[in-house]
């Protein structure tokens, strides 16, 4: 299954006659297969699988889950996401900007319900790095669920503030 840093990767190799014999030395597939297994082996590997996204996931043996109230996010939050976005490598950025959002999680012992830990700037780094091994599938499930919350917090906005219009 394809992760983070290996899409990270892919994207970064130059196009040419080396990208396919770079591609196939960082995928680890047997160069001795014959050149219709190798490109099968190469679609394997590259594919992403369906996922569904519940409101946590596991991975590197601890259990994850993401925000899903952007309104309440912290102006280090804001502050981060914007010095991602603006910079010109964002594509590159993926697992830091992931890592605004989504943190390992705790378990509360008396009601065995899961957390998640409070956003601490000094530790992004370290669960960027972490998010650099989540599947695609994974990834592509939390973009689109940021992505549709992100629309419903701007709806809320929106309406908030036509009701503020109606009361004057």
């Amino acid at each position: 299954m394809l992760t983070l840093k290996e899409y990270m990767y892919i994207q970064s190799i130059p196009t040419g006659s080396t990208y396919e014999s770079e591609l196939i030395k960082y995928l680890g597939i047997d160069q001795t297969l014959t050149y219709n297994e190798i490109q099968e082996e190469v679609a394997d590997r590259l594919a992403i699988s369906d996922y569904t996204l519940k409101d946590k996931f596991y991975l590197h043996d601890k259990w994850w889950k993401y925000e899903t109230d952007f309104l309440e996010s912290t102006y280090e939050q804001w502050a981060k996401l914007e010095s991602l976005l603006s910079d010109e490598t964002n594509r590159q950025n993926l697992h830091k900007i992931l890592a605004i959002y989504c943190r390992p999680a705790t378990m509360k012992r008396f009601s065995r319900k899961f957390f998640i830990s409070k956003f601490d700037l000094g530790k992004q780094d370290g669960i960027a790095e972490e998010l650099l091994d989540l599947p695609m599938s994974i990834e592509k499930e939390l973009i689109r669920t940021f992505f549709l919350l992100a629309i419903k917090s701007l709806n809320y906005t929106k309406i908030h503030c036509l009701n503020l219009l109606n009361k004057q």
